[in-house]
């Protein structure tokens, strides 16, 4: 959970996601943090949901692009894990004869990783 004793972050797990990052762009607000937790996690669901689609008609175009999208995401909000995962996808689906076998392996990484993430940007008590 994002919130230790007091309501503050505590900032176990950094390689999990660095919840400094967050802290430092919200001044340390946890309605912000919240907010924008709720954002990423979201936009992390809808973008696995398009990355499992483009990997079942085998699109690496679409494949790449997702994964800069979500790398961007991921390192905004200092998950820098998943930010490299999905930088593995993206070059990897650049390659013309890019194997879609490795990109649903790393599919499956990214979605591991993000039930981590999800379960450190918890909701806060109360």
């Amino acid at each position: 959970n994002l919130f230790g004793p007091a309501g503050f972050v505590s900032a176990d797990d950094g390689e999990v996601i660095d919840l400094s990052v967050l802290v430092a762009l919200t001044r340390n607000n946890p309605k912000k943090i919240q907010d924008i937790a709720s954002v990423f996690l979201s936009f992390m669901d809808r973008t696995l949901g398009e990355l499992d689609a483009a990997a079942a008609v085998g699109d690496r175009a679409a494949l790449s692009a997702l994964g800069h999208k979500a790398k961007s995401s991921a390192g905004s909000v200092g998950a820098q894990g998943l930010s490299v995962l999905c930088q593995r996808l993206e070059a990897s689906m650049k390659v013309p004869d890019g194997d879609v076998g490795e990109a649903r392996l790393l599919i499956e990484q990214i979605r591991g990783l993000m039930a981590l993430i999800a379960a450190k940007l918890g909701p806060p008590p109360g």
